[in-house]
């Protein structure tokens, strides 16, 4: 519902995106079709010929052509996917079709979310990513070490000008590579200077994402849990 605030304007549809007589699924809990569970459905699906006229009935992002996605198999050729978006894209690719990922002022989130929020989306995926391998979890912590905080200690503490130098260009470098994107996005440059704070975060968050996993669960999302060792 709409809480006086300008943004929920462009989350609030307008119309109706096709011209059906009915929805095959209606906002709120559900079965869900492929974990069996009840957990909640955030849209409405709608059933109608193929060719239909599809129109944004509110701010969104179209992610695939509907010819592509037939072609990589449907929905439920990633059905037990963790990282489905990052699935759809490798079986879209592997089909022929291009993929494009880039920066955009066209589409906003509306989720507004707290530091609990971001840790859980990063633990959802992050292990995973990591092909649920110890060896590659502790080869990406020394290098986030070394890329975000031995360049501050460098400068810190190092025991020579040379080192101090060195420390100070490689922070440099380091803030100058995050500047574009906070220019983009209109945010104050001088939020590069807590990058090595927001890779302690991210860090922190991906051994969580492990230690879950190590006590059975994979991941867990939207009241679904993934355990570890099931198909």
């Amino acid at each position: 519902m709409w809480n006086g605030t300008a943004p929920n304007l462009k989350a609030m549809p307008t119309m109706m995106p096709v011209s059906a007589p009915f929805n095959a699924s209606g906002f709120g809990y559900r079965i869900d079709p492929f974990s069996g569970q009840q957990a909640m459905h955030e849209g409405i699906d709608f059933i109608t010929d193929a060719g239909t006229p599809v129109v944004a009935a509110a701010g969104g992002v179209v992610l695939v052509d509907r010819e592509a996605l037939l072609d990589a198999g449907g929905f439920g050729a990633w059905r037990d996917a963790i990282i489905d978006d990052c699935t759809l894209a490798a079986r879209v690719k592997r089909k022929g079709y291009r993929c494009w990922i880039g920066l955009t002022h066209g589409a906003t989130s509306q989720r507004r979310a707290n530091f609990q929020d971001i840790a859980r989306m990063i633990a959802r995926t992050a292990f995973v990513q990591l092909r649920e391998s110890l060896t590659l979890t502790l080869a990406v912590s020394a290098l986030l070490i070394v890329a975000f905080w031995m360049p501050v200690l460098a400068l810190a503490f190092g025991p020579t000008h040379a080192a101090r130098a060195i420390g100070l260009l490689a922070l440099l470098a380091m803030l100058a590579c995050y500047l574009p994107t906070l220019m983009y996005y209109r945010r104050n440059p001088l939020a590069a200077l807590l990058l090595p704070l927001a890779a302690t975060f991210f860090l922190a968050a991906t051994w969580y994402s492990a230690w879950r996993a190590f006590t059975g669960t994979r991941s867990v999302w939207k009241g679904r849990r993934y355990q570890r060792g099931a198909t």
